[in-house]
């Protein structure tokens, strides 16, 4: 989502998203509220890396241009580990495409105005030549007036930090909510808008997750919620792993991990920066650990025939 400030389309919610955000630089571009760099340097690698705990769908949109431009959003969230702690934050955002021809006298700057074929191939690779030619044919300064902006936020609800949840959480178990709204006065073409709503951390400074839905899906049944554990795509609480001998297991339940072992081990539990979260030297038998850690874990079994490792998530 862009979001404008000191021009004529900075939301109303500008002053309530600043404090949320790493750097009072702009332009900036933030990833999950946590990333911060420059637009042409963002370090994207990192977060690809990282992993989250929680997780968010958006069941429906209910929309009437007749009703007033009344709207609520039926959304879902859910934690990889129980809780009775309020930890989550969600909001919602209306956001348009496609925003022409606006009356602001801000001037965007254009750095890559003038640049040759040649030196945007050095500097970006030959693959996104076809990307830089409006730029390079632009000036060094764009009038607002010409520019098309994309992912525009409008309006944010309840408010930009978002609505702290209170409900206990069940492990992969979503909970259901809804968020009023309403079509922003300030959207030009509510065609062009999306419904993006997003699951923060109880400060509203880490982004878990976020979900999308287009103008073209709104009124439509897109998730229904079991109330059963939904879990990511080859995860089970019970794993398996490949070692000798092959009875070994780890069970995972209540952010615990118990590792069952036919053979001495030693069982180790590091995040995916490589810290030491979690050692046990026990001989054969049951070894139960406790990392603080949430979310994607590495655990290390070695044994006297060999070392297997797993990515389990807490």
């Amino acid at each position: 989502m862009t979001t404008h400030g000191d021009d004529v389309m900075e939301p109303p919610y500008f002053s309530e998203i600043a404090p949320l955000l790493p750097a009072p630089s702009y332009p900036y571009a933030f990833l999950n509220r946590s990333v911060s760099g420059d637009p042409a340097s963002m370090p994207v690698s990192r977060t690809l890396t990282e992993k989250s705990t929680g997780n968010l769908k958006i069941s429906r949109v209910d929309y009437s241009s007749s009703a007033g431009s009344a709207m609520t959003v039926h959304y879902g969230t859910a934690l990889s580990y129980n809780t009775q702690d309020p930890v989550v934050r969600v909001s919602a955002y209306i956001i348009e495409d496609d925003v022409k021809s606006t009356a602001s006298n801000y001037k965007q700057k254009n750095n890559y105005s003038g640049y040759s074929d040649g030196e945007i191939a050095r500097v970006f690779g030959e693959a996104l030549v076809p990307y830089f030619q409006n730029y390079i044919k632009y000036p060094a300064e764009i009038p607002a007036s010409r520019m098309t902006y994309n992912d525009v936020a409008r309006a944010a609800f309840p408010s930009a930090k978002g609505e702290l949840q209170t409900e206990p959480y069940t492990a992969f178990v979503f909970n259901e909510g809804s968020i009023q709204m309403s079509m922003p006065s300030n959207v030009m073409n509510p065609e062009n808008t999306s419904v993006v709503v997003v699951m923060a951390d109880r400060e509203g400074k880490n982004v878990m997750s976020a979900d999308v839905v287009k103008f073209a899906d709104y009124n439509k049944e897109l998730y229904t919620f079991s109330g059963q554990p939904v879990y990511p795509e080859g995860y089970s609480p019970i794993t398996k792993i490949d070692v000798c001998p092959a009875e070994n297991e780890i069970l995972i339940e209540d952010g615990k991990i118990r590792v069952l072992t036919s053979v001495p081990a030693t069982i180790l539990v590091h995040s995916l920066d490589g810290t030491l979260i979690a050692k046990s030297e026990k001989g054969s038998g049951e070894s139960v650990l406790h990392p603080e850690t949430k979310g994607l874990v590495i655990v290390t079994v070695r044994t006297a025939s060999g070392v297997s490792t797993k990515k389990l998530i807490l």
